[in-house]
């Protein structure tokens, strides 16, 4: 039965930014900035699974938190206990017709007293809802049925990055009371597990992905891992019930044999291995450990990150065998089970299951083994000879050392995945890249630069991977990564945006035999003290930490899978993050029934004779007497299209997916198919008859298609002009030192009481306006800083200031800079020392700064800092925040003729890429289509280059989540 939750006017629990609005005929909700409200659920019967419905319009793009709140069985509220989730609304295309959307996520109610919370997730925009219900269903959910598999079927796995599927389903903890505290009994990983495996089966994903052994931790006994107890924390149970720890893989293995679903593995080396440490007590770690340019240890070096680090050099023969221990035990323990489909490595930045970058490894065990397996000699001896090596390795042998260390660790790859065959020959090794995305090197290739300066192919390099040749390997998958974040800042989200859409990445990952595609999402953290402080449930029992895997609304929901399959015909698709999003499962299943019905062999990619596919791709595959054909529309827009068949037989047409099988239309010995696929869609049909030809076929593009593209364009094109005079950012008080106090300059700071400086306003020396700002220095350094101002929701941030000196001849040092008093600290040097000398007259100097992070930030303050005896007057402060120099202008200036001239020649799909990308959206957020003419300064110039100088990196918004939460919770 659908219970209904009680009226509005009943007055929810909030924060006091909901109020209502009319649209669409029918009253609704809107959440402003920040705001959040909370429905109670009516519950008939606790654990049991419930389908929470809730209504949005599908015309307001916005991006809308949805959890479920409900106390653990000690009675809090804790980061984990209740289930998150949420939606993401894209802006409607013209083809779309307003409506309402129901979205449905199904949870197992713990009490009788939940709520649901609903969060607006961005800052910038309104979220809207309507009416919320809540149905009651069966004992447990339906699977979802659909045509028989072939074969050898293709691959569509749930991915969790920690084993927190009993998190995931609402599988509660058990109470001790004498320990004050719940841990985990096998109870609550045989609910998460039987919840896990019926979800999978409804939403018809055939496998599971679940990271076994991390954090130092795992979900089964290991000899080699001696895992702690983080994931499996029955050991503390007070009256002993759980003394030896649990084998939860066994387990998860029995209920997926039973289910016919594969289940793989992966395992992320990040943590010490007991034998590898044995080694490095012993004085004798120098061949197992990162050696850098300067002779230190990784560890000693840069430390962890919450114990989390690449230890260890897998180049060396020692440390290749400890983990080849750990992936042996796995195999010879489970790999007799029906499920057993594969061993994945979570490879990223803190692992040592790939290579942190190419500043490490100068060891002298390590270039031995080079010289000798190279037959090259390495200059460096005596005590500078790490430095030596550094350097010449970067130089002389550059390319030599890059492809022997990738080399050596493809040989690695090789002997774990024949570790795997031992107990089972096609199981394959899969390697999990979505977290080196995460890294510098890629995050440095993959950042949006106009032009961009550097290459996927080299930045995975330098993590010792050389894609192409590891294609190579029989039964070794390296999944294209994609991380999938919802839009809260533009910038914060940069990398991801690029890499979804680099085609760059397609073709380097689509070579192999096999492909497969790995989508994680990203978690959407959330503190909510506003709501802790009303709690039904106590607010000294309520820490709400939402931790929501925010996806894709209505047809959008099945966008990353269908662009998997259009860009890479993947036979492979693994999809989760920190656990599986949940919620709005009724989108994807017009793929999934098509997907895992598709014969996992390569397909051959068919032109039309016209040339013009775009947004479509059309793939055919002759296998046991049939022939398969599938059709994929990788756009927002309805398209059609007409397939001509030709056969030297006759042949019966079936569909594999949801519509009925189609007719075909006869013309001499040519059928045709005529049809019509929605937005983000695929459809495909299997011919009783071998060799059937694709011989041409036809796109018509959606009649609003091309206009509504080309209004883009043209708008992204006049906001780049507009950017020929930018914006001034309105964030600094008193930015022209015009308003005075007797013993102080309104709006900033300094050090009033230091000895032999000064800082004062000045009514003689000015540029514009009736004062400047003195700054004067007998000895030491004088500081100034304005009062905070918030990080731009672009990134990026143009400093521009009027200064001069009263003595070219004695030139001082003078910064100007970008301080969050914890370190952050991008600036330009003037005067003596610097890229520019400071002048008698009034000049302007730039610092441009175009990569501020979003997150892990102090308050920004915009500072001026005399470094040594001197003095300079500095007068009229402007920020810019949407800026650009004259070379990045001309740069995309041309990249939109570019997508001007796809357009043109009907390559949509290249046109709607570009739209999609950074520097278009990046106008559209910041820059409005006509200047304002009232804040409109004079045409800067080119800035100064910025400094790549900054101070040591702050803590990251990762080791900040991680400090606020328990160590079993903390999702990084």
């Amino acid at each position: 039965p659908t219970l209904k939750i009680p009226g509005f006017s009943k007055g929810p629990l909030g924060n006091g930014q909901a109020t209502k609005r009319e649209h669409l005929g029918q009253p609704w909700m809107q959440l402003a900035p920040g705001g959040w409200e909370a429905y109670p659920l009516p519950i008939g019967r606790v654990d049991e699974p419930h389908v929470l419905e809730v209504e949005f319009p599908s015309d307001i793009a916005q991006s809308l938190g949805i959890s479920i709140v409900e106390p653990n069985a000690a009675g809090q509220v804790v980061p984990l206990s209740g289930l998150d989730s949420g939606i993401e609304v894209h802006e409607p295309t013209s083809a779309d017709a307003p409506r309402v959307i129901r979205y449905k996520l199904v949870f197992w109610p713990r009490t009788k007293t939940p709520l649901a919370l609903l969060v607006n997730r961005r800052d910038n925009s309104p979220a809207v809802f309507g009416k919320i219900a809540v149905q009651a269903g069966p004992a447990r959910l339906t699977p979802f049925l659909f045509g028989s598999p072939p074969t050898g079927e293709r691959l569509l796995a749930a991915y969790f990055d920690k084993p927190l599927f009993p998190e995931n389903f609402g599988a509660g903890e058990a109470v001790d009371p004498a320990a004050q505290g719940t841990f985990d009994d096998w109870n609550t990983f045989y609910l998460g597990a039987r919840r896990l495996v019926e979800h999978l089966k409804r939403t018809g994903y055939n496998g599971a992905v679940i990271s076994v052994a991390c954090d130092g931790s795992a979900i089964y006994p290991s000899r080699w891992l001696e895992p702690t107890p983080k994931f499996d924390t029955g050991v503390f149970f007070t009256n002993g019930q759980d003394p030896l720890r649990k084998d939860v893989l066994e387990m998860l293995f029995r209920l997926f044999d039973r289910e016919g679903l594969k289940l793989i593995p992966a395992v992320q080396f990040a943590s010490p291995l007991p034998e590898l440490e044995r080694v490095r007590r012993g004085g004798d770690g120098g061949d197992v450990e990162w050696i850098g340019a300067q002779g230190q240890s990784w560890l000693a070096t840069l430390g962890t990150n919450q114990g989390l680090a690449p230890y260890y050099n897998p180049l060396q023969p020692r440390v290749q065998e400890a983990m080849l221990h750990v992936v042996a035990e796995l195999a010879e323990r489970y790999g007799q089970h029906p499920a057993f489909s594969g061993l994945a490595l979570q490879l990223g930045p803190d692992s040592y299951a790939q290579l942190p970058d190419e500043q490490w490894g100068f060891d002298d065990a390590t270039i031995a083994r080079f010289e000798k397996e190279t037959s090259l000699k390495v200059r460096g001896d005596g005590q500078d000879r790490f430095a030596r090596r550094a350097e010449f390795l970067a130089d002389e042998r550059h390319k030599s050392w890059l492809d022997w260390r990738a080399a050596t660790l493809a040989d690695f790859y090789r002997h774990v995945r024949e570790q795997i065959a031992v107990t089972n020959q096609d199981a394959p090794l899969f390697l999990a890249t979505a977290d080196l995305l995460t890294s510098r090197p890629l995050q440095q290739a993959l950042r949006p630069a106009l032009p961009r300066q550097s290459n996927v192919h080299d930045a995975l390099l330098q993590h010792g991977l050389d894609v192409k040749a590891l294609h190579e390997l029989p039964h070794v998958v390296v999944l294209r990564p994609q991380r999938l974040a919802p839009l809260a800042t533009l910038a914060g989200q940069a990398v991801g945006i690029e890499a979804s859409r680099a085609p760059e990445l397609d073709r380097l990952f689509s070579g192999a035999d096999y492909v497969g595609a790995q989508v994680f999402h990203e978690t959407a953290l959330l503190r909510l003290p506003s709501f802790d402080a009303v709690s039904p449930f106590g607010a000294e029992n309520t820490t709400t930490y939402l931790a929501a895997h925010v996806t894709a609304a209505d047809a959008y929901a099945r966008r990353r899978f269908v662009h998997n399959l259009a860009t890479l015909d993947a036979q492979a698709v693994i999809d989760g993050g920190l656990m599986m999003p949940l919620g709005g499962e009724e989108n994807l299943r017009p793929f999934v029934e098509v997907f895992r019905q598709l014969p996992a062999d390569k397909f051959q990619t068919i032109t039309p004779a016209s040339g013009k596919s775009q947004p479509l791709v059309v793939r055919s595959l002759s296998r046991d007497g049939k022939t398969y054909v599938y059709i994929v529309n990788d756009s927002p827009w309805p398209v059609a299209a007409e397939l001509d068949f030709v056969s030297l037989s006759p042949f019966r047409t079936d569909s594999l997916g949801r519509l009925p099988s189609p007719t075909l239309q006869r013309t001499g010995d040519v059928s045709h198919w005529a049809v019509k696929l929605q937005p983000f869609d695929v459809q495909a049909v299997v011919l009783s008859a071998a060799k059937v030809k694709v011989s041409d076929w036809r796109v018509t593009l959606n009649e609003n298609m091309l206009a509504d593209l080309s209004q883009q364009v043209q708008d992204t094109r006049t906001r780049a002009n507009v950017l020929r005079s930018p914006h001034v950012l309105q964030a600094l008080k008193n930015p022209g030192f015009e308003l005075t106090a007797s013993k102080s300059v309104p709006g900033w700071r300094y050090d009033e009481k230091a000895k032999g400086r000064r800082v004062e306003a000045d009514a003689e020396q000015t540029h514009s306006g009736k004062h400047s700002l003195h700054v004067q220095s007998q000895q030491g350094v004088v500081w100034v800083r304005s009062e905070p101002i918030r990080p731009p929701a672009s990134g990026r941030l143009q400093i521009g200031v009027w200064i001069k000196v009263g003595d070219a001849a004695r030139q001082p040092e003078l910064r100007v800079c970008l301080d969050d008093g914890q370190g952050y600290y991008p600036r330009q040097t003037l005067g003596a020392g610097g890229v520019q000398k400071l002048s008698e007259q009034w000049s302007e100097y730039r610092l441009l700064i175009d990569n501020i992070p979003q997150t892990g930030l102090g308050e920004l303050e915009v500072g001026f800092d005399l470094m040594n005896a001197g003095e300079v007057w500095i007068d009229d402060v402007q920020l810019f925040d949407a800026w650009m120099s004259d070379k990045e202008q001309l740069e995309l200036l041309k990249s939109i003729d570019a997508a001007d001239f796809n357009l043109e020649r009907g390559a949509v799909a290249d046109c709607q890429r570009f739209l999609e990308g950074y520097w278009p959206r990046f106008l559209h957020d910041n820059v409005p289509l006509a200047p304002r003419v009232a804040d409109r300064p004079p045409q800067p110039r080119s800035p100064v280059e910025p400094s790549t100088a900054t101070k040591p990196e702050p803590p990251t918004w990762k080791d900040k989540v991680n400090g606020l939460l328990p160590k079993k919770l903390r999702p990084f």
